[in-house]
């Protein structure tokens, strides 16, 4: 096994150093499938953006799968390693290259350890816009596979502690843009024109109160990233303004209800004012939510790969788009921790630990004996 984990660290050097954002991973997939092809006999499946690996171990037990997610991040690598990014201004900031990387390891060791049983292994594109699960909801269909699992790496506690998530493992999220559209004028005749400025203010105003944590049992929140409104010019009166705000929460139903709440009132304040108003959205997440059984059945593996682990004490404000998988497939996800002061994920200095990829191997080849 030890020569897996040697081969898997080099390609997740490799991937490291070649980063792709979410939609343009050309590169990164074809490595995957070239690193398959030379290193295991699993049937490829290519999906044009995404692609998945067979392996037919046959056995009495329903198919499984396994899911890694290989898009970078818009930001600078700031590492002092051999195989720091070789694009500037994109990262692997996440740690999705250890991901993929250690996907191809378990692949690797199916076929060396000849588990009894079917398992489809689905490399996915897009997960830090919400794109790629969503892009991937052939694979639940065309395999067959009965439960799903996933990982993701954490900082926080002890090196190898794996954490437990019950139900819910993330929020889910959108993008919402709120465009408000009125008439140009001079600056000093302002009466000539619609300024949407005050309208706006209006419902910047007004989001707090309609996602008031107190009127849901669950974790809401509504955060507002921007707002624009005219331009820099002292001569020239705004026309046109924009707010940006997230919407999270642990139930997709509660989003929707702000979403739809947010529109009413905006739509209502612009009629007033005699403007145009637009909605649109962006970066949508489903919640993430798996189940006891399936925890527990994560909790088994842990215990088997002689792993600590521990149950969260809330689940991830963030959100993961394996959730799309999750509505289509029973499963559950798990994170496993690089240790207690590490860089956080998102961070210029955070880089994958390669030790994590025999861990994480041994908890996907436990779960896929089970």
């Amino acid at each position: 096994m030890q020569k897996i984990y040697e081969l898997a660290a080099e390609l997740r050097h490799e991937l490291h150093q070649h980063p792709e954002l979410a939609g343009e991973e050309v590169w990164t997939k074809a490595r995957l499938i070239r690193f398959l092809q030379e290193n295991t006999k699993l049937e490829i499946v290519d999906k044009g953006k995404w692609f998945y690996a067979a392996y037919k171990g046959g056995g009495d037990k329903e198919a499984v799968g396994f899911r890694a997610d290989f898009d970078a991040l818009p930001f600078p690598d700031n590492v002092d390693v051999p195989y720091v990014s070789l694009t500037p201004g994109k990262g692997h900031k996440c740690g999705h290259d250890g991901h993929a990387a250690t996907l191809c390891a378990f692949a690797m060791a199916l076929e060396k350890k000849q588990v009894k049983r079917d398992v489809y292994l689905v490399f996915q594109h897009g997960e830090e816009v919400g794109m790629g699960g969503r892009e991937c909801e052939a694979f639940v269909p065309e395999t067959g596979v009965k439960e799903i699992y996933a990982w993701h790496n954490t900082n926080g506690y002890e090196f190898g502690t794996v954490e437990l998530f019950e139900t819910f493992y993330a929020c889910g999220s959108v993008g919402m843009n709120i465009t408000m559209t009125g008439v140009p004028s001079h600056a000093s005749r302002p009466e000539d024109g619609n300024n949407p400025a005050v309208p706006l203010a209006k419902v910047v105003a007004k989001i707090p109160e309609i996602a008031d944590q107190s009127k849901f049992e669950t974790l809401v929140m509504a955060t507002i990233v921007e707002v624009s409104i005219g331009e820099h010019a002292f001569g020239i009166a705004a026309s046109k303004g924009n707010i940006g705000v997230t919407l999270r929460s642990l139930n997709d139903s509660d989003m929707y209800v702000i979403r739809d709440q947010i529109v009413e009132y905006a739509t209502s304040v612009a009629k007033e004012a005699g403007l145009q108003v637009e909605f649109s959205y962006e970066d949508l997440f489903p919640d993430c939510k798996g189940d006891a059984q399936h925890c527990e059945k994560i909790r088994q593996a842990a215990i088997k790969c002689g792993l600590p682990y521990t149950y969260a004490p809330a689940p991830n404000r963030g959100s993961e788009d394996f959730g799309w998988f999750l509505k289509q497939c029973p499963g559950s996800m798990f994170d496993l921790a690089c240790g207690v002061d590490t860089p956080s994920i998102h961070t210029n200095e955070f880089d994958f630990d390669d030790r994590l990829i025999p861990r994480a191997t041994e908890m996907m080849l436990a779960l896929a004996e089970m």
